[in-house]
């Protein structure tokens, strides 16, 4: 997929993903892990395809479930 096509699938100023980053400027789609070399609180990254700088926000979500009385 070129570039163009992905920034038409993501035409917004932001992305939200779950798996890995997707650049708001070109819409590549990496490891943020890897982009912070594995610094979780990095707030700034760099698409290693359009080398543009970016704000990143880790958010986790914890889900609790009841256990069932056997």
């Amino acid at each position: 997929m070129s570039k163009r096509k992905l920034k038409e699938k993501y035409p917004t100023d932001q992305t939200t993903c779950v798996d890995y980053c997707v650049c708001p400027y070109c819409g590549h789609q990496f490891d943020r892990v890897v982009a912070c070399n594995g610094n979780m609180d990095c707030k700034l990254i760099t698409c290693p395809e359009c080398k543009k700088d970016m704000y990143v926000d880790l958010s986790i979500e914890y889900m609790c479930t009841v256990i069932e009385d056997e």
